[in-house]
């Protein structure tokens, strides 16, 4: 246990995005990718719980993880029920006896949109006397990439905004990777500017940073991802080059790299656009 003037939280909470679990960065392969944010918030907080409505394989993957850290890490899934607290226990519950010893709790978003798990947790543990707060992170809106792909009266965009809003006002800090995406998350969902900060989006360097510079081509934009979904994101990369003038688009080479079934049109999408 912490003293009372220590105020690093004793556990960090992160809730995935709908869908999202240590399960699914195996099966994408970025589990080694993420394992390095898990080890350097791990220096700072001893102990971190992953909690997601998906995922059947999470303790184990979990377990795996904190021996090659050394730190504990744990994981909740509403899809994989807890042997030892029984199968009818709610996730709320499950996270309720897990943090009981806890002196402060830090709950943080991996996406604004995580099915509300982060909101549902709050209350349970603030009635059970644990000071907790909310972070509510995320590397892109999910309903700006919604509005672009379905407009901006579709029901997923509205839903999208609407849970990317409850997140927002109940969090005590609300981050961005940009001014430009903290000033239309502020005026989307009334947020004041005092409670927000911008994060930029973290990136692997190699082990040698000087061949970076090496070999640049500085017309070359690379994207990966897997193609699902409807590539709306790697659409819109697209789109944006094809605003370009056509002296300057006709500079630029873009390289999509990734796999999957939604991507076998983008070569002639991007050819329709002049890119």
């Amino acid at each position: 246990m912490k003293s009372s003037d220590d105020h690093i939280p004793d556990v960090l909470i992160l809730t995935f995005p709908g869908g999202g679990s240590l399960s699914r960065w195996e099966r994408f392969g970025v589990l080694g990718r993420e394992l390095r944010f898990l080890a350097g918030v791990g220096q700072t907080i001893p102990r971190i719980i992953c909690v997601s409505s998906a995922g059947r394989d999470e303790r184990r993957i979990a377990a795996t993880l904190s021996a090659e850290t050394g730190i504990r890490i744990e994981a909740i899934s509403q899809e994989e029920p807890d042997e030892d607290l029984g199968q009818t226990r709610t996730l709320e519950e499950r996270v309720l006896a897990g943090v009981a010893d806890a002196e402060r709790v830090v709950i943080q978003t991996l996406q604004y949109e995580d099915d509300g798990l982060a909101v549902r947790l709050l209350s349970p543990l603030r009635r059970a006397g644990i000071p907790v707060a909310l972070v509510a992170r995320g590397s892109f809106i999910e309903s700006r990439v919604l509005a672009a792909a379905r407009g901006p009266h579709h029901y997923d965009t509205r839903r999208a905004a609407e849970k990317e809003g409850r997140a927002c006002a109940a969090a005590q800090i609300v981050t961005g990777t940009s001014e430009a995406m903290i000033d239309e998350l502020c005026w989307k969902h009334g947020i004041h500017p005092d409670r927000t900060r911008v994060i930029p989006q973290p990136v692997a360097l190699p082990e040698d940073p000087d061949r970076l510079g090496k070999a640049r081509e500085d017309n070359l934009i690379v994207t990966t991802g897997r193609f699902s979904g409807g590539c709306t994101s790697i659409r819109l990369v697209i789109e944006s080059i094809g605003l370009l003038s056509e002296q300057r688009r006709n500079e630029i080479r873009l390289e999509i790299i990734g796999d999957g079934p939604a991507g076998r049109d983008l070569h002639g999408y991007a050819e329709s656009l002049g890119v």
